[in-house]
This record gives C-alpha cells, structure tokens and sequence, in this order.
C-alpha cells in the first residue's frame, strides 16, 4: 500500500518539478517507511521526455534515484525506460515498458518488462513481464 502526497509545478515550457512524500507500507512484512522525492521533467523535444527522481529516507539515511526516458507516438500509446537503485530495499533495476490508452485517459493499459537484482537474495537477476489495466473511478 502507498500513500502519495505532493507539490507539481512547471518552471518552464521544458521542465517542470513534483516535490512529494509518498509512505510504504508492505503488506507481507509489516514494514513501513516514508520517502521525500525531488523530480525534474524535461521535455526534450514534442514526443521525447526525461526523468530523474531522487529520493531518501530521513530515519534510515538512505537514498533512491530513478533516471527515466519515454516517447510519445501517439496520444494513446507510449513507451518508456528506467534505471533504478535502490539503497533502502538494496536493489538494482531497470524497466522497459509500453502504454496504451483504451479509453483516452481512464482506462490505460500497460505492459512492461522488468528486470531487477535482488542483493537481499543473494544478487539473483528476476526477470518479469506485468501488464495492467486501470480504471479512473473519479476525475475531471
């Protein structure tokens, strides 16, 4: 379960910021944590983004970044990639992954493949297909 709370703004037509706090909690350990993230968003060009998420822990001192890049072919479908490590769960991974709008903004569907290294676990590489499909129940 997670919780997500935060400030988005543009700064330029090209770069916006999100500031925001987003708080864990995993179902299987009991485990709870809170993070504080700083993003930036860069419009590269009309279709073409970039991403970097840093993020930390205050009460464990420990930190996350995440560096993303995503291309918009259409309205409804588009693609991405990421990069992440992880000092707080002590993990390495990457995704690379597709959208596809089914109902123009409340009903996209995702699929992904992902691939990460579970130090916890004795450095095993997971390899994982996902696939999504969510419906908005509220919006604008």
């Amino acid at each position: 379960m997670t919780f997500l709370n935060g400030v988005y703004s543009d700064l330029t037509e090209k770069l916006a910021y999100d500031a925001y706090y987003t708080r864990f909690l995993r179902n299987e350990t009991g485990d709870m944590r809170g993070e504080l993230h700083g993003k930036l968003d860069y419009s590269v060009s009309e279709p073409l983004r970039a991403t970097v998420d840093l993020g930390v822990d205050p009460e464990r001192g420990a930190g996350v970044y995440k560096l993303e890049g995503g291309y918009r072919f259409t309205d409804r479908l588009d693609a991405y990639a990421f990069v992440e490590h992880d000092e707080i769960l002590d993990y390495t991974g990457y995704e690379i992954g597709a959208n596809y709008d089914l109902d123009v903004g409340n009903a996209p569907f995702d699929a992904s493949l992902l691939s990460y290294v579970n130090h916890t676990e004795g450095g095993d590489t997971v390899f994982a297909v996902q696939m999504s499909l969510s419906r908005f129940l509220a919006g604008d």
